[in-house]
């Protein structure tokens, strides 16, 4: 009876040994996917990268690494994530941080809205190995523009108020800016119009002798911006005429024969040729002006004490 039972275990013992050997023969082990290990032994789930789809507005003429906003991925564990651009709609508009998954502008001349509303690409997110990839699209917003200049005009002295020195260089994108005059010397000197034309607007300080430069500063503002630029009026030299007159008096003989010189006028010409002429006179046609300022006779019958005692005038 014992030995019966000894020959029955063997035999189970043996078919349960050639069964484990069939199946190993029959089904190849599967290999697990990567797994981590952590510290003390045992495996943990695999890294899952989640990229997202991000889109981002930023103003237009925005300055080279100025933050867009941060790309939104995320990872299945506490592994570190990096960053890469796939590519994007212009070549090098933006950068994307390695570590931070920060986009930055790269490229400010295609933020520009006028040649590009729109910036788009894709990014990759890594994170041991695996990897995802996502969209980011970035929306330009339009903005006012305006831009100056300085300018320089000449003018010749003693413009009369309201003379139209010159226009302001002033470029800018939609509708027409303002216009102001923020400083100048002397004060009061110049006023600007609607048309962005710089005018005379107090005639006495456009003199060369006094002030041979007026400057000042202008401004030109379109929406919420404001530009500004200096102007210089150089003042041209000109020939000034000043005539000062006296009066005069003198005594003849009666009688006396034509053109016979009474006299010259007292009169004092400068920075220019004078001429004279007689405006009026007591006797019409008595006396006559030359060119030299000398009064004669021009009609010597009027010459006749008896009758005109005295003859006077203006010159």
């Amino acid at each position: 009876m014992k030995k019966f039972k000894l020959s029955v275990f063997i035999t189970a013992s043996l078919l349960f040994g050639i069964m484990l050997a069939c199946k190993d023969e029959e089904e190849a082990p599967t290999p697990n996917p990567p797994t981590n290990t952590p510290p003390g032994g045992g495996t943990t789930d695999p890294v899952v990268v989640t990229a997202s789809d991000t889109t981002f507005n930023i103003t237009e003429n925005s300055a080279i690494g100025t933050l867009i906003g941060n790309i939104r991925a995320a990872a299945s564990t506490e592994a570190p994530l990096s960053y890469s651009i796939a590519s994007q709609s212009i070549s090098g508009a933006v950068s994307l941080d390695a570590s931070s998954g920060k986009l930055t502008v790269a490229k400010a001349e295609a933020f520009n809205f006028e040649e590009n509303k729109t910036i788009s690409g894709q990014y990759i997110a890594t994170a041991e190995g695996t990897s995802d990839t996502a969209q980011f699209t970035i929306n330009i917003t339009d903005v006012d523009e305006v831009t100056t200049a300085e300018v320089t005009d000449s003018l010749a002295e003693n413009s009369a108020v309201g003379t139209v020195i010159g226009l302001v260089a002033v470029t800018y994108e939609g509708d027409q800016p303002t216009y102001a005059i923020q400083s100048q010397k002397p004060a009061g000197a110049v006023s600007i119009n609607a048309k962005g034309e710089l005018m005379v607007a107090v005639s006495a300080h456009f003199d060369f002798e006094t002030n041979a430069t007026i400057e000042g500063m202008y401004a030109a503002t379109l929406g919420a911006k404001t530009e500004s630029a200096a102007f210089t009026i150089h003042l041209v030299d000109v020939d000034e005429v000043s005539v000062t007159a006296k009066d005069i008096s003198g005594s003849i003989d009666e009688n006396s024969a034509k053109n016979t010189v009474l006299g010259k006028v007292d009169a004092t010409v400068s920075g220019g040729t004078a001429t004279y002429k007689i405006k009026s006179q007591s006797v019409t046609g008595a006396i006559s002006i030359n060119d030299q300022g000398e009064l004669t006779i021009a009609d010597a019958s009027k010459f006749d004490y008896e009758t005109n005692k005295t003859i006077t005038g203006e010159y």
